[in-house]
């Protein structure tokens, strides 16, 4: 597995993903997880929720029940 830093315009590019990601924690409902599939040019990022979310984590070798907070913890477990 491979963590790349974001800089500073992707973070901010991203934001309304994370607030998504920290309101849905918030109440509670902690099934949703960015996603982005990375090609030369750029990414393509969407939400993730329910099976497809599942799905997302079964194929990164994850679990889905499972909450980090940022990619040095994911990396670590």
């Amino acid at each position: 597995m491979l963590k790349i830093e974001l800089t500073k315009k992707q973070k901010q590019q991203l934001e309304p993903y994370f607030q998504a990601v920290r309101t849905a924690n918030e109440k509670y409902h902690p099934d949703i997880a960015i996603a982005a599939q990375v090609f030369e040019d750029g990414m393509v990022v969407r939400l993730m929720q329910g099976d497809k979310g599942k799905a997302l984590a079964k194929a990164l070798g994850g679990e889905w029940s499972k909450v980090h907070y940022s990619a040095e913890e994911r990396l670590s477990s």
